[in-house]
């Protein structure tokens, strides 16, 4: 698949595939609290290595591919903070997930306040730490692709081996 004049193949499916991977990592972060009834940030560091470990996957050669990786990750740890709210919320006033994610998404002001009452400054750090993955992970891979030829493009030629010099046996 080539998406570029160059021929390199495109970044859109490691990103369509890291947007998926952060929605998946977001859900699964709710699930595990709903089930231990714990709010655990450290999961947003796994949200982020899957992310960057499903961007590298499909690493194409462009440049600014990490920094995507980055910010789905931040979007993806974001979403999951909303999806853990919602959850708790849903659990204190019996209403259900679904319903209190519904009243945070269509009241604003609700989903601001429940966000601001579940944030906590630790939370940013687990958020960069995740973004840092991310980064990292789709970086080296990226940079593996830029250096493999693009399609149709040539391998480069070994090197010729160096002529034996005269007394010498080649080998």
């Amino acid at each position: 698949m080539t998406g570029s004049i160059s021929g390199r193949r495109s970044p859109l499916p490691s990103i369509g595939v890291g947007i998926v991977a952060a929605v998946v990592g977001a859900v699964g972060w709710a699930v595990l609290v709903d089930a231990t009834n714990r709010k655990i940030g450290i999961v947003a560091v796994g949200l982020g290595l899957l992310v960057g470990l499903a961007m590298a996957r499909l690493a194409s050669g462009w440049r600014p591919l990490p920094v995507v990786a980055a910010v789905v990750a931040l979007a993806g740890c974001l979403l999951g903070d909303v999806f853990v709210d919602a959850s708790i919320l849903g659990e204190v006033t019996g209403a259900g997930t679904l319903s209190a994610l519904s009243d945070m998404v269509t009241q604003p002001e609700v989903g601001k306040a429940i966000f601001s009452a579940g944030f906590e400054p630790v939370d940013v750090a687990f958020w960069l730490i995740a973004a840092f993955a991310a980064f990292r992970l789709t970086n080296r891979a990226t940079a593996a692709a830029a250096e493999t030829p693009a399609v149709g493009e040539a391998a480069p030629e070994p090197a010729p081996a160096p002529a034996a010099q005269p007394g010498q046996y080649p080998g």
